[in-house]
């Protein structure tokens, strides 16, 4: 074990798990986007997918004494 690993276990830090993998071949995902900008996920064996994203709720900058998530464009 190298002295970066052993530093990580002292801090309480785990190793990254590397790339997303297919659960049919378990080879590497490659990643795109299609026409609508939605982001796919295929691999060589067939598998294909979308990525579900989700929103962040950020402060408006415009009116940052509004809640998280609400926004000064919204119409009532």
């Amino acid at each position: 074990m190298n002295r970066a690993r052993l530093k990580q276990a002292r801090a309480g830090m785990v190793m990254d798990g590397g790339a997303p993998r297919c659960v049919g071949c378990d080879q590497p995902l490659h990643f795109g986007t299609d026409r609508q900008g939605r982001t796919t996920e295929s691999c060589a064996c067939g598998y294909q997918g979308y990525l579900k994203t989700r929103t962040g709720c950020t402060r408006d900058p415009l009116n940052p004494l509004l809640p998280v998530g609400a926004s000064s464009y919204d119409t009532k």
